[in-house]
């Protein structure tokens, strides 16, 4: 029998679009900046204004300041990114880059057009997936695609692969690494933000790899757009013709793409993108409900100045015959809504929840580089920037306060602890016991008599037992 391919050992692949590659240019800009409105309390000053002396920002970085439209009469209200940048037409890929850790050999891959997306992600699906060996593989490829297979073996990114899969005994769901979920039904197999093969995951000693998965997918659920739930690199990994639900974007931003679209050029052919509350999604045995997302979005209290400036993002409800599961990701509250109005709906339309999962950790807007690294900021009219001080306290997702509230109105019988980063099979950060013992008290306080389950990475879930660790 012949050995099958698969994603080395230590490899991880990375895709790197040209609005990230921007902000981090921008990122010096953006420091003077808010640091000197926070020091001053001046904007027009800061900006574009000598002061004792002083250089302003936009003459210390004349080639950031060109990204923005200064005007120094107009300056308080008129401050901002330029709209190119605000609204691209897409998230569009620079490079794609691939890095062994273990044997320290990269290479990277850039996009000179994205019409090749879909042979790179065809490469990228029979180099991961454990179905085929190097010969099959070369069967299938045809220059230059097989030299890049080559050049991927060369560097150990792709190997032969290391071990036997592992198996997943039949269990309601499964924690995967950081915001990762495995959804299981009698038939179908539904996966929650998948993140393999990540640059933000540790150097693990096990793991949970690509190859595993293969055969138990038969949906791919994204939340939303953030770096630590949208891995457009792992998604190339499945095959094509895997749905895969989207939010539903209006117009692409610096804070969000199309996802729908971005996914559409890669080559993906059922790409699913509904309103909320729309009529649920039917995979085999399994119904999807699309919910609204609120929170972790620039602001808490006030609307963007644009509307499409917005973090968009799904909620969804999971149903099958045997449970009901609603899963809340980084959400909380902000000026279109709250997800305890969101909870009123669940209760009335789906009664007790079986199995309700969320972060537990509390982000705040604590600085200019606040949960994306500077598009957040840079979403800001000019009038927030001046208040952006006086928001880092501002809260912007459930914590263990709102997450017992929700608990509370959907009665929910479980409570699972999920997206709290990357860790070793059978284990959690050492962060979640302390947020597990605050949602404690605060259902405490509440008289929730929603159970906590204490569960690790890998750990299955089914019928209030831990039923099984992947280790």
């Amino acid at each position: 029998m012949s050995v099958k391919i698969s994603i080395g050992e230590g490899s991880q692949l990375i895709t790197v679009s040209k609005i990230d590659l921007l902000v981090k240019r921008l990122e010096p800009f953006i420091r003077e900046v808010a640091a000197g409105i926070e020091k001053t309390g001046e904007l027009r000053q800061t900006v574009a204004m000598s002061a004792a002396g002083y250089a302003y920002a936009a003459q210390n970085h004349p080639e950031a300041a060109a990204y923005f439209h200064i005007d120094p009469d107009t300056i308080e209200s008129s401050f901002r990114l330029l709209t190119p940048y605000l609204f691209p037409e897409s998230h569009t890929i620079e490079t794609l880059e691939f890095i062994n850790r273990k044997t320290n050999k990269k290479t990277s891959l850039k996009i000179a057009h994205e019409a090749v997306l879909p042979e790179i992600q065809n490469v990228l699906y029979l180099s991961s997936s454990g179905r085929f060996s190097a010969r099959e593989i070369h069967s299938k490829l045809q220059d230059p695609w097989d030299k890049l297979f080559n050049n991927l073996l060369a560097r150990g990114i792709v190997a032969n692969q290391p071990r036997a899969k592992l198996d997943f005994p039949h269990a309601s769901i499964y924690r995967l690494q950081h915001a990762s979920l495995l959804y299981l039904s009698q038939t179908t197999g539904i996966l929650v933000d998948p993140h393999l093969h990540s640059a933000y995951e540790p150097l693990l000693k096990d793991n949970i790899w690509r190859f595993d998965l293969e055969g138990k997918v038969n949906c791919i659920l994204i939340s939303h757009s953030h770096l630590d739930h949208w891995s457009l690199s792992t998604l190339m990994m499945f095959a094509k013709t895997t749905p895969i639900v989207v939010p539903k974007v209006p117009q692409a931003s610096i804070l969000c793409d199309n996802l729908q679209q971005t996914l559409q050029r890669v080559g993906f052919e059922n790409v699913i993108a509904v309103d909320w509350y729309s009529s649920p999604i039917v995979i085999a045995d399994v119904e999807i409900s699309v919910l609204p997302f609120y929170g972790e979005q620039p602001l808490v209290y006030e609307q963007p100045f644009h509307p499409h400036l917005r973090n968009w993002g799904n909620t969804y409800v999971i149903k099958t015959e045997d449970y009901t599961s609603w899963f809340l990701i980084d959400s909380g509250n902000d000026a279109q809504g709250k997800m305890a109005e969101v909870a009123t709906y669940v209760k009335d339309k789906f009664g007790k929840i079986d199995f309700l999962l969320s972060n537990l950790r509390i982000f705040t807007a604590h600085d200019p580089f606040y949960i994306t690294g500077g598009h957040y900021w840079l979403s800001l009219s000019a009038q927030q920037m001046k208040k952006f001080p006086q928001m880092q306290h501002h809260q912007l997702t459930l914590g263990a306060k709102g997450v017992a509230e929700i608990a509370q109105i959907v009665n929910a019988r479980y409570y699972l602890p999920y997206a709290h980063w990357w860790s070793e099979l059978g284990t959690t950060t050492a962060a979640e016991k302390l947020e597990l013992l605050q949602l404690q008290e605060a259902m405490q306080e509440l008289n929730c008599t929603t159970e906590i389950v204490p569960w690790t990475i890998g750990d299955g879930f089914q019928n209030g037992q831990i039923r099984v660790n992947l280790r």
